[in-house]
C-alpha cells in the first residue's frame, strides 16, 4: 500500500519538468539551426537573385523563431536551477513561437500559390498537412507558456 502512494508524491514532478526542459533545450538547438538556416536561404536568394520559393516572411519567421529559441533555452536553464526569472523567458519565448507559427501557416499557403498553377486533391491534403503540423506546433507552444507560467507561479506562493 506505501508503495503505491509514493509513486504520487510530488518528487515526480521536477522528473517531469527536467524532462520537458531537456526536451525544450533539444528543440530551441533544432529550431534555432533550421530557421537560421532558412533565414540565410532567403537572404542569399534575394541578394543573388534566385528563385528558391522562400518569401520574405521566411526571414521574418526565422528571426522570430531564433530569438524565440534563445529565450526558451535561457528560460529552461534559469528554470533547472528554480530561478524564478523563467517565467519571462519562457513567456517571451513561447509567444514569439505561437507568432511565428501564426506566419507560417500564412507562409505555407503563400509558397503553395506560388508554386502551384494547377491543383489536385493530392496537393490540397498535402497542403492541409502542413498547416495541421504548424497548428500542433502552435498547441505545443501555448503547452509551454501555460504549463510553466503556472508551474514557476506555483512555485512562488
Amino acid at each position: 500500500m506505501q508503495a503505491l502512494e509514493t509513486k504520487n508524491t510530488p518528487d515526480r514532478e521536477p522528473k517531469m519538468d527536467r524532462l520537458l526542459m531537456i526536451l525544450l533545450f533539444v528543440i530551441t538547438i533544432i529550431q534555432f539551426s533550421s530557421w537560421g538556416y532558412d533565414s540565410v536561404i532567403w537572404i542569399l536568394s534575394t541578394m543573388f537573385d534566385v528563385n528558391t520559393n522562400a518569401t520574405p516572411l521566411h526571414l521574418v519567421t526565422g528571426i522570430l523563431a531564433m530569438v524565440s529559441s534563445a529565450f526558451v533555452f535561457v528560460g529552461a536553464a534559469l528554470w533547472w536551477n528554480k530561478k524564478i526569472s523563467a517565467r519571462r523567458y519562457f513567456s517571451l519565448g513561447a509567444s514569439g513561437f505561437i507568432v511565428k507559427n501564426g506566419f507560417d501557416i500564412i507562409n505555407t499557403v503563400w509558397v503553395f500559390s506560388l508554386t502551384h498553377t494547377v491543383v489536385s486533391a493530392g496537393d490540397i491534403r498535402s497542403l492541409a498537412t502542413d498547416v495541421g503540423t504548424q497548428l500542433f506546433q502552435f498547441a505545443f507552444w501555448i503547452f509551454i507558456l501555460m504549463y510553466f507560467r503556472s508551474k514557476i507561479s506555483s512555485s512562488q506562493m
